[in-house]
């Protein structure tokens, strides 16, 4: 994302230029990958051969899957298709399968940035050639969604976001409010979330700053209910303790100023002293 920002900023916005982005949506992305099809790629494409290849190999074939549902176990079944998530080499064997993307986005004109199945395609245009930049993204998504059914993978329209960025006053003077994406019309937004980040159209961060100001909000918030009965009692028994308190140092005072506790060494001679 700090690319495409940079990018936005730097060649865009300074030159007065617009930046139309596309954050592409992959349904089921990483369970998806054809095993054979990949393997092939990584040889043919990478040069992977001999124990690099056979390691490879070893990681994405050979895994089974079971199901539990209302205490039953469904059969043992074997995977074909799809790669571990949230393991160090599934980002990289996915970006490697999907590497021919970008080669796509580079015959459109386009600019390509992609990691995992997170995946930007974008480009800069003045303002009047607006109508022209939807229409390129446009057919480059196409070719994108086509290349992605040869290799088992599904781009899902209704979820890619598109978002036009630059200066306020030029994106202001945009009058392009919706892209076709596989015959579907897609709506332009003020902000969208890319990999945690919530970029909005002016480029300012502003959203950014609200979204982590109000996450730290409602995270104490959640922490003071989930703690709530534990400070209360805690706090019930320092009240108390302290009003006790209070109570026994006010009652001295009282007690030794009555006359009725004071002893009569203590009690005032009836005749004044002399000096």
């Amino acid at each position: 994302m700090l690319r495409v920002i940079s990018d936005a900023l730097s060649s865009a916005a300074d030159a007065r230029y617009v930046t139309l982005l596309g954050m592409v949506d992959l349904s089921a992305a990483f369970d998806c990958v054809d095993h054979p099809l990949s393997l092939e790629r990584l040889q043919r494409t990478f040069g992977l051969t001999g124990d690099a290849l056979r390691w490879m190999t070893s990681f994405v074939t050979g895994r089974t899957q079971q199901v539990v549902y209302n205490g039953q176990l469904s059969p043992i079944e074997l995977l074909r298709y799809g790669i571990p998530q949230g393991s160090v080499l599934g980002p990289v064997l996915f970006s490697l399968y999907t590497a021919d993307v970008s080669q796509i986005a580079t015959n459109h004109g386009l600019s390509q940035h992609q990691y995992a199945d997170d995946c930007q395609v974008y480009l800069s245009v003045r303002v009047q050639d607006a109508a022209l930049a939807a229409t390129r993204l446009s057919s480059c998504i196409t070719d994108i969604a086509a290349w992605m059914s040869s290799s088992r993978l599904r781009l899902n329209p209704s979820k890619t976001v598109v978002i036009w960025l630059g200066s306020r006053q030029q994106v202001g003077k945009i009058d392009v409010h919706a892209v076709t994406i596989l015959n579907t019309s897609v709506s332009t937004v003020n902000t969208a979330r890319d990999l945690g980040v919530v970029q909005d159209s002016e480029l300012t961060m502003s959203a950014q700053v609200s979204a982590v100001c109000r996450s730290g909000f409602f995270f104490n918030f959640g922490s003071c209910v989930r703690w709530s009965g534990r400070c209360l009692r805690m706090l019930l028994r320092l009240w108390s303790r302290r009003l006790s308190l209070t109570a026994w140092t006010t009652a001295i005072p009282f007690c030794t100023a009555s006359p009725t506790t004071c002893s009569d060494a203590y009690k005032p001679s009836k005749t004044p002293r002399r000096v």
